[in-house]
C-alpha cells in the first residue's frame, strides 16, 4: 500500500477546513487483520490514530496514536507514520 499516491489521503487545506479523514486496507484474501486510521484535526494539529479490524473507530481498540503540527511538512511525516504502522502490521501482526 503506497499512503503517498494522490487521493490516498487528503491534502493539507481539508484538514486546515476541520475536516475528518478515514481510511484503510481491508487485506482481503490474506491472513492479515484489516488495518483502519482516522486523522482529526484541531486547532493547529493533526492527530492520526490506527486500529486493526473490521470495525469503525468508535468499536475498535486504538493501536497507537500521534499528533502532528497542521503543515504541509508535517503532513507528509503523518503519512509516513501511517506507512510505518501499516509495514509493522504486515511484519508483524496485528500484535505488535
Amino acid at each position: 500500500m503506497n499512503f503517498h499516491e494522490q487521493g490516498a489521503i487528503p491534502g493539507i487545506m481539508y484538514f486546515q477546513n476541520n475536516n475528518e479523514f478515514t481510511g484503510g486496507v481491508d487485506n482481503r484474501g490474506t491472513d492479515l487483520k484489516q488495518f483502519r486510521y482516522r486523522i482529526s484535526p484541531s486547532q493547529n494539529t493533526m492527530t492520526a490514530e490506527v486500529w486493526y479490524g473490521p470495525f469503525c473507530h468508535d468499536k475498535s481498540e486504538i493501536i497507537d496514536t500521534r499528533e502532528f503540527i497542521m503543515d504541509n511538512e508535517n503532513l507528509e511525516d503523518m503519512i509516513n507514520w501511517l506507512e510505518e504502522k501499516y509495514t509493522t502490521m504486515i511484519v508483524h501482526g496485528a500484535d505488535s
